[in-house]
């Protein structure tokens, strides 16, 4: 059909561009980097080919190689450049591919179009993700962040997403991490610590993890920045963000706050202070629920990062278990259970409950589980402390304890509120890799790196905003959202998607809000109809800090509004420093 001969033409255009550029690569690494395979190459070439070459060939060749000499010392001396060619070469044809595709389909129906796209997902998710290892810097860190929302990207891709959150390959050796510390402390690594583990405790993007002991014998965290990772966040935000600008216009105004907030990340002593001052403010009022490790100060470099050790296990790693456990006892994998709750979701059969009543389920299942014990063990006690004395002692039963996620995720959004409106400073990076399940347990919270700090004006707005939010005040949440404290401005103010645009990205994302539509359809739609020209900075990093609350507690099958928890709060600390708690703007 034509139609199939224009793809395959355009996909043969498309490959060609590709090889084209590979090749230049190839050559400009020759000429620069081993121009002794030239040398090589030309001792090898017959005479009479050498002896049929034109003058004027030789001088375009002259020309064309000392251009392409140029180039490429430009190119391969210059690593922004480099990683920026390594990403345009791979994720532009695979652009031009999808975009190509939507153009093809439009016509189809839906099943057609969803066997074609599932080819283009099972084609090239796998390049995508070693493109994504092999650069890391802020690829990385953008797979972490991806990784909660489950339904923004196909499965293809969610899958080795949700892998860069916890399974993240290091980058330094064990010998050059410890000469890269020795130099940070200007001493030996003995003087310091009188044991260190080489084996990382675990990898981030900017950095990896080693677990010591000081000389006092305390055990504490290391973390420490690969040499050079700012320059490449640097240069791989540029790339995305002219990316985005062709091809995901509505990510920009988040992009351009996360480069502003990233660059206070590449100063652990920034981040350090940034964790004190959290860690003061958060422990006097939920430290018997969450703990927040303290920075050693004194031990803190601009790229070492010294703090107390918080005993126990990450919250992805604990759901694993725990669920891995009860797979077994159902005589099925983990991957079988995974297989069967997505098969359930996509037939409808498996509807999110709220992290309310997830919470309160778990409560009464834990207190029927400590009532069946005490009934158990109540006989084995008193058989133990007589008979048991002369025929040996009998074990006491204790059931294990479901994880209360919806308690846990209830937890996590009022601690967040505090920071942000009581205290004015909050992690803008709540993302699983960065809770702990702990012994005691506690929620640890871990990385503190991009912390960022409210004015009073800002937070007055923002609780006023998510008070209207909690009653969906329409004409309130409008108002609010375009004074100058917020400045949401939209190309056609057009009140119906300006409304949706804050639900979404600060409240919720549920139907009455998305219109059914997954996170990067109405994302595409909201940015087709009404696109943002403005918005104040601050509140896309309290934005991103709900998204991500919201898709920790999608990836485990709750539903929760951020307004349920963060108005209530919002309100009191309102009425605290004697502020309006509800909107009074005039139209």
């Amino acid at each position: 059909e034509p139609a199939i001969l224009w793809e395959k033409v355009l996909l043969a255009f498309l490959a060609q561009m590709w090889a084209a550029l590979r090749r230049c690569e190839n050559l400009l690494r020759v000429r620069v980097l081993h121009p002794h395979r030239l040398h090589a190459a030309a001792a090898t070439r017959p005479a009479s080919a050498v002896a049929s070459s034109s003058g004027v060939g030789r001088t375009a060749s002259l020309v064309a190689g000392g251009g392409l000499a140029s180039v490429g010392t430009y190119v391969a001396y210059d690593e922004g450049l480099s990683r920026s060619a390594s990403f345009w070469s791979q994720a532009f044809p695979i652009f031009c591919h999808y975009k190509l595709t939507e153009f093809m389909v439009k016509d189809l129906d839906c099943s057609e179009q969803a066997e074609k796209y599932e080819r283009l997902h099972n084609r090239y998710a796998p390049v995508v993700e070693r493109l994504c290892l092999s650069l890391r810097g802020f690829y990385l860190k953008s797979a972490q962040f991806v990784a909660i929302m489950d339904d923004f990207l196909p499965s293809q891709y969610m899958e080795y997403c949700k892998r860069m959150q916890d399974q993240v390959p290091t980058e330094m050796t064990a010998a050059e991490v410890r000469q890269l510390v020795e130099a940070s402390f200007g001493r030996p690594l003995g003087a310091v610590f009188s044991s260190w583990e080489d084996e990382p405790f675990a990898a981030a993007s900017i950095g990896q993890v080693h677990r010591a002991r000081l000389l006092d014998g305390q055990l504490v965290i290391v973390k420490v920045m690969y040499p050079g990772v700012e320059k490449k966040f640097r240069g791989d935000l540029k790339t995305l963000q002219r990316f985005c600008g062709l091809a995901q216009p509505q990510h920009l105004p988040s992009l351009n706050e996360i480069e502003k907030q990233f660059m206070t990340e590449f100063d652990y002593r920034k981040e350090a202070e940034n964790l004190a001052r959290v860690r003061k403010n958060i422990m006097p009022r939920w430290g018997r629920q969450v703990a927040i490790p303290e920075p050693l100060m004194d031990l803190c470099t601009e790229n070492v990062l010294v703090m107390e050790y918080l005993p126990g296990k990450k919250l992805v790693d604990g759901v694993r278990e725990r669920y891995s456990k009860l797979a077994e006892r159902m005589g099925k994998t983990l991957k079988d259970l995974e297989d069967e709750q997505k098969e359930r979701i996509r037939m409808g059969k498996s509807r999110a409950k709220s992290a309310a009543m997830d919470a309160m389920s778990s409560t009464v299942h834990v207190g029927l589980l400590a009532t069946l014990d005490f009934c158990v063990n109540t006989p084995r006690f008193v058989y133990n402390n007589t008979l048991g004395r002369a025929f040996g002692r009998v074990m006491y039963q204790r059931s294990e304890r479901p994880l209360n996620l919806g308690g846990m995720l209830e937890l996590l959004m009022k601690v967040h509120a505090d920071e942000i409106f009581v205290d004015g400073l909050f992690n803008g990076d709540p993302h699983p890799g960065n809770i702990l399940l702990m012994d005691d347990g506690r929620l640890g919270l871990i990385d503190y790196g991009q912390v960022k700090e409210l004015d009073v004006d800002t937070r007055i707005a923002l609780a006023q905003l998510f008070v209207a939010l909690q009653t969906n005040d329409r004409e309130a949440i409008l108002q609010l959202s375009a004074q100058p404290a917020l400045a949401l401005r939209t190309r056609y103010m057009n009140p119906e998607l300006r409304y949706r645009y804050v639900c979404f990205y600060h409240d919720r994302d549920t139907p009455d809000v998305t219109m059914g539509l997954n996170v990067q359809q109405f994302s595409e739609y909201l940015d087709k109809h009404d696109p943002i020209e403005t918005i104040n900075d601050d509140v896309v990093m309290v934005a991103r800090t709900s998204i991500l609350l919201r898709g920790m507690a999608n990836a485990f099958q709750l539903k929760l509004r951020t307004s349920d928890y963060w108005g209530p709060v919002a309100k009191e600390w309102l009425r605290s420093v004697g502020a309006p708690v509800h909107c009074s703007i005039s139209a």
